[in-house]
């Protein structure tokens, strides 16, 4: 029996050393009066955003794949539901536009 999954994939640790490096490269900018530090800073913090981006991307693309292989294993339709259901979770609602 599938189990409701969270729309998204927990972080790995890169992606938690990215971030907790990017609120201290922020704090930093927010205390520097040098404008070439801050410049320099800046470039870091926005390369270390991207990165982030990029992986939780990938983190998030994985999983969609885990819960597709799922519903393609699933051999009645009550479990097709069941996982498609999983991967929807609770955003079913919120996605229905009304014209």
């Amino acid at each position: 029996m599938l189990t409701k999954q969270k729309a998204y994939p927990r972080w790995d640790n890169e992606v938690k050393h990215l971030s907790d490096k990017q609120k201290q490269v922020r704090l930093e900018i927010l205390n520097s009066k040098e404008p070439q530090k801050i410049k320099d800073l800046k470039k870091e913090r926005n390369f270390m955003l991207h990165k982030i981006k990029e992986k939780t991307k990938q983190l998030k693309n994985e999983h969609l794949d885990e819960l597709a292989s799922n519903i393609d294993k699933t051999s009645s339709d009550g479990g097709m539901f069941q996982a498609v259901k999983a991967t929807m979770g609770s955003k079913l609602a919120t996605q229905v536009k009304y014209n």
